[in-house]
């Protein structure tokens, strides 16, 4: 039966990946900000409040955007996601990663973790990621596949996201991280399935026993690992849930 998302049956993405350069007279790709009425009818509010504040931030934020526009402009595949869901630009907007960064370190990080995804991450990974498909990058078995995306459940919690998924695509552990300078990773979240009944503690134990007694968050947390050494991250950290 085939999957609701593409199976790439690759090593981990290797640093020697680069993204070719416009050749000469060939114009870079440009991409605009959105306008407040599409930040919120991309977050689905028409309340006057959040209204008045993200008209604000537009304000706030207009004399620091050109690095993270020049950053999805260097790569199409992040302008395509970023085009389809500008949640992406709220949190650019608003608060990314870090609660206490303003906005022009904001949008600095923002642009950096593009940057370094483009380099670490191969073409063959980033056209079914600019279509924001989950990408299957290992398999346990038919029921249990690690996956490579963005972050869709809190994107202000980093753009990229390792998932483990059932044979349905279902989510079921994840967590995100995000590119720092040129040889960190940061990580601000790692969460399990959101209810903790009978069911939910048995697939727990299933998962484990799958993973011959690796639980699952130690599997992600492994995985990520190795992917680190693969694109020669020197340093891994985390973010106090107070600050993001």
């Amino acid at each position: 039966m085939p999957m609701p998302y593409p199976s790439v049956l690759l090593p981990w993405p290797t640093a020697t990946e680069t993204r070719r350069p416009a050749a000469a007279g060939e114009p870079e790709p440009t991409i605009g900000w959105p306008s407040t009425a599409q930040l919120l009818a991309a977050r689905g509010t028409r309340r006057w409040s959040e209204a008045l504040k993200t008209s604000a931030r537009q304000w706030l934020t207009r004399p620091h955007r050109a690095p993270l526009l020049a950053a999805l402009s260097h790569c199409p595949a992040w302008a395509a996601r970023f085009e389809a869901d500008a949640r992406y630009f709220h949190c650019a907007n608003s608060h990314f990663l870090d609660r206490r960064l303003g906005p022009a370190a904001r949008m600095a990080t923002m642009a950096n973790d593009l940057q370094r995804a483009a380099l670490h991450l191969p073409a063959a990974l980033q056209g079914p990621l600019a279509r924001g498909e989950p990408v299957r990058l290992w398999s346990l078995n038919d029921d249990l596949h690690l996956c490579l995306g963005w972050n869709d459940v809190s994107y202000h919690e980093g753009l990229w996201a390792l998932s483990l998924r059932d044979g349905a695509g279902r989510r079921l552990y994840y967590l995100s991280f995000s590119f720092q300078g040129q040889a960190s990773v940061l990580v601000p979240t790692l969460q399990g399935p959101a209810q903790q009944d009978d069911d939910v503690r048995a697939l727990v134990r299933q998962l484990t026993k799958q993973a011959e007694g690796l639980r699952p968050q130690h599997l992600l947390v492994a995985a990520l690992r190795a992917a680190c050494a693969a694109w020669a991250i020197e340093r891994l950290a985390g973010i106090a849930p107070a600050n993001h």
